[in-house]
C-alpha cells in the first residue's frame, strides 16, 4: 500500500487574519480550488488547508467547542482498487 500524507487542515481562530499571513507573509500561492471559507496552499506533494475554526470539527465525530476540539486534522487519501 502507497502511504502519502496529502492534507493537513488547521482550524483558525480568525480567519482573514490566517490567510493573510500565509498569502502576504510567507508569500504562499493560494490555490484555485480555494473556496471563500477554505484556502488552499499545495506545498509540494501536500496541501495545507485553513478552515474557520469550526469547520473542520464536522468532519470528525465531535462537536465544536472553542476549549475541545484543537482545530488540526491530518488526512491520508487512499487509491481504491476498481473492479
Amino acid at each position: 500500500m502507497r502511504q502519502k500524507l496529502n492534507l493537513i487542515t488547521f482550524g483558525v481562530e480568525n480567519f482573514d487574519k490566517a490567510l493573510n499571513f500565509y498569502k502576504k507573509g510567507l508569500r504562499w500561492k493560494k490555490s484555485d480550488k480555494s473556496m471563500d471559507d477554505l484556502a488552499l496552499f499545495p506545498l509540494g506533494g501536500i496541501t495545507l488547508a485553513l478552515y474557520p475554526r469550526q469547520e473542520p470539527a464536522s468532519d470528525t465525530t465531535l462537536d465544536y467547542e472553542p476549549s475541545g476540539f484543537s482545530g488540526l486534522t491530518i488526512s491520508y487519501n487512499a487509491k481504491s482498487k476498481r473492479s
